[in-house]
C-alpha cells in the first residue's frame, strides 16, 4: 500500500529549498533535548536532497525510496541539533555573548535571502513565482534563517571546537603515510595556481635565453612589487589558452605539474615566484592554495572525531531524543546506516 505523503509544493530557485508548510497544520517529527524538529523541515531537507541526486520531485519516489530518504534527514537534523546545542553551550561556559552569535546568524540569513532574490530578473517575476507555489516572505525568512544557523554553528563554530580536539599530524605520521602509498600521495596533494609564461624556443642560443630570462626576472619583481598578477599575465604571458583569463591553470595535482614546479609546495600561497625554468620557458607562478598530506591526514582525523563526537553526545545519560511512533523507528532501521536510538515514548 502507497504511503500517505503530506509534501507541500517548493519553488527550487538555486536549489534552495523553502517551507511552504503555513497552510498546513504543523506536526512534530522528533525532540532533540527539548528542541523541536517540525515534519516541514524534514520535507524541505528531503526535496534538497532528492533535487541534488535525481533533478524529480519527491512525489516521483518510491514507498521505499520515501522512508530511507526520510530517516537519513531525521538523523542529520537531529545531529546538527545535538552539535549546535553541544556548541552553544561551549560558547556560553567560554563567556561568549550570545547576542555576537545571534547577530552574525542575521547578516547571514540576510545574505541568504538576497541570494534567493538575486535568482530572478526581477521583483515581479519573483513574487509571481513565490505566490504560484505558496511561498510567503515570512516562510522565506523562516528558512533562510534555518540555513543561517546551520552555516554558522556547523561550518563555522563546530569545525573549531573539533579542531581543538584534534592533534596536528606530525612529520613522521606525513612520512609514514607516503612511504605506505607511494603512488597515492601524490594524487592527493594538488595546488591551485596562476603563471605567466614566457616561452623558450627549443633551439634558443644562449643569447637569446639570456634576454628572456632577463625579461621574466623583470616581470617576477613587478609582481613581487604588488603589481595585479592577473593583469600581468594578460600583458606579458605568451600562453594563449591561460593569458585571456589572467593565467589561472586551476588546482593540478602533483602528479600533473612538471618536475621543476615541486618548489611551489613551499611557496608561501599568495607571494610570486621567481621564473621557474621548464621545457616550455620562464614561468612566474603564484599559488592561490594547495593541499598537502598533513591537511588530507588531518582533515580525515577532524571527520572522524566529529563522528566520535556526536556518539559521545548521544550516548551521555541527560541526552533526550524522541521520535513520534514506529513509523520513525522502523524506518532507522530500513534506512541502513548508522542509527540515532529514538525510544519509543511518545513526545513528551
Amino acid at each position: 500500500m502507497r504511503l500517505f505523503r503530506c509534501v507541500p509544493l517548493v519553488l527550487c530557485v538555486g536549489l534552495l529549498p523553502i517551507s511552504v508548510s503555513s497552510q498546513v497544520l504543523e506536526t512534530i517529527e522528533a525532540k532533540v533535548n527539548g528542541e523541536i524538529v517540525f515534519a516541514s523541515e524534514l520535507d524541505d531537507a528531503m526535496r534538497a536532497m532528492w533535487f541534488y541526486r535525481t533533478n524529480r520531485s519527491l512525489e516521483s519516489m518510491t514507498d521505499e525510496e520515501y522512508l530511507a530518504l526520510r530517516m537519513r534527514a531525521l538523523k542529520e537534523r537531529v545531529k546538527d541539533l545535538l552539535l549546535t546545542q553541544e556548541c552553544r553551550k561551549i560558547l556560553k561556559e567560554r563567556g561568549v555573548d550570545n547576542r555576537l552569535s545571534d547577530r552574525e546568524i542575521n547578516r547571514l540569513a540576510d545574505q541568504e535571502v538576497e541570494q534567493f532574490r538575486a535568482a530572478f530578473s526581477s521583483e515581479e517575476e519573483m513574487r509571481q513565482k513565490m505566490e504560484k507555489s505558496g511561498i510567503t516572505e515570512e516562510s522565506l525568512r523562516a528558512h533562510c534563517l534555518y540555513l543561517a544557523r546551520q552555516k554558522y554553528w556547523l561550518r563555522e563554530i563546530a569545525p573549531r571546537v573539533a579542531r581543538e580536539r584534534v592533534p596536528r599530524v606530525t612529520e613522521e605520521v606525513v612520512a609514514a603515510f607516503k612511504t605506505e602509498h607511494p603512488d597515492q600521495w601524490k594524487e592527493l596533494e594538488s595546488v591551485q595556481l596562476s603563471h605567466i609564461l614566457l616561452n623558450v624556443p627549443e633551439n634558443a642560443s644562449p643569447e637569446q635565453e639570456a634576454s628572456i630570462k632577463e625579461k621574466a626576472d623583470l616581470i617576477a619583481l613587478r609582481a613581487k612589487a604588488g603589481e595585479d598578477f592577473q593583469a600581468l599575465a594578460r600583458e606579458c604571458s605568451e600562453q594563449e589558452e591561460t593569458r585571456k583569463n589572467g593565467g589561472r591553470l586551476g588546482k593540478l595535482r602533483r602528479s600533473q605539474i612538471f618536475p621543476e614546479f615541486e618548489v611551489l609546495f613551499d611557496l608561501p600561497v599568495g607571494k610570486p615566484s621567481d621564473p621557474i625554468r621548464t621545457k616550455l620557458g620562464y614561468h612566474i607562478v603564484l599559488v592561490h592554495d594547495r593541499i598537502i598530506i598533513a591537511d588530507v591526514l588531518y582533515r580525515q582525523s577532524i571527520s572522524r572525531e566529529f563522528d566520535r563526537w556526536i556518539e559521545e553526545i548521544i550516548d551521555r545519560p541527560d541526552t533526550e531524543i524522541y521520535g513520534k511512533g514506529e513509523l520513525v523507528k522502523e524506518s532507522i532501521t530500513e534506512a541502513g546506516s548508522e542509527q540515532i536510538d529514538i525510544p519509543d515514548t511518545a513526545i513528551p
